[in-house]
């Protein structure tokens, strides 16, 4: 009885320690951003997307010419 007892004690130190670790760790990161380029990047790119999803919806792609060449070049070159 003893044994299983210490084995949760363990297991929810563990936690707790990991918990708290995670915590810190997300606390010093998120506050702060140094470089916001990586934000942009990722706001750009989903702006492409949502223009790219809306411009070719399924029945435009399965009844049309999908994706037209110049769209390429402009959003992967």
């Amino acid at each position: 009885m003893g044994i299983v007892i210490a084995l949760m004690a363990g297991l929810v130190a563990a936690v707790i320690g990991a918990v708290i670790f995670l915590a810190r760790r997300d606390r010093s990161r998120g506050e702060f951003p140094d470089d916001t380029t990586g934000m942009l990047i990722e706001r750009q790119r989903t702006g492409q997307a949502a223009h790219l999803r809306a411009t070719y919806s399924s029945g435009a792609v399965h009844h049309g010419t999908g994706l037209a060449s110049d769209d390429l070049h402009k959003y992967y070159s």
